[in-house]
């Protein structure tokens, strides 16, 4: 935080750029408390002690950002349930569907069930829907967004009650405006609950010209383990 301060109030600097080796979220985790954004992965451009050749995360502040809050998201009140990373990023693969929250109408709350598909390429959330309605509306006023997911649980012996675990991603919202990269992200989505490729490429030739695709881009995940009872 402090290099970011020096070389953008002293230098003059615009942009301050980090990046880690994906293998090490910690390092992610810095970078976040110290007002720094996700940009994406650098897949194979970096290097370690014990690998050659690792993807990269890529975070940044620009000039504009260095006085905002630098967490402006609150941490989890029981600390102990927290999910790691890793943890929360598998619940994220595995699961197929979630609620998006967006500001609404009149600034009314809304919540809209979606399903999704996260890439681990460049760790963002990718939908997709039609082109017109309140969804759309809200993304177009706010691109500020919350993605909600639930794993299915698992039991504990002998009892009715489950251990659950969540994961809530902040991020902002952006239209995938390239038709043949929205196509392909479409498939990977689809990819994701049938391996009917035949169904796949017949519903993209019938639908794809009205369908949008879009991703959240996340700026702060937080995870928990929760017991029922």
């Amino acid at each position: 935080r402090a290099v970011s301060e020096y070389l953008i109030r002293e230098v003059d600097f615009r942009q301050v750029i980090a990046e880690h080796d994906v293998m090490n979220p910690n390092s992610g985790a810095v970078m976040r408390k110290a007002g720094m954004r996700k940009e994406g992965v650098l897949r194979r451009s970096g290097s370690n002690n014990s690998n050659p050749c690792c993807d990269l995360a890529v975070y940044s502040i620009l000039d504009e950002e260095l006085d905002q809050p630098r967490n402006a998201f609150r941490p989890l009140a029981r600390s102990r349930q927290a999910l790691s990373e890793e943890e929360a990023i598998s619940v994220l693969q595995g699961a197929k569907r979630g609620v998006l929250s967006l500001t609404g109408d009149q600034g009314w709350p809304y919540g809209v069930p979606l399903n999704h598909w996260y890439n681990p390429e460049d760790g963002k959330l990718y939908f997709h829907g039609g082109r017109l309605g309140h969804r759309i509306d809200a993304m177009a006023r706010d691109p500020r967004a919350s993605y909600c997911v639930l794993d299915d649980g698992t039991a504990d012996e002998h009892d009715w009650s489950l251990w659950f675990r969540s994961v809530i991603v902040f991020g902002r919202l952006e239209i995938i405006e390239n038709h043949e990269k929205a196509m392909a992200l479409t498939r990977q989505l689809s990819l994701h609950f049938t391996d009917d490729e035949k169904y796949i490429d017949r519903e993209i030739q019938n639908a794809g010209q009205r369908t949008l695709c879009f991703a959240l881009v996340p700026e702060h995940i937080s995870g928990k383990r929760v017991h029922e009872k």
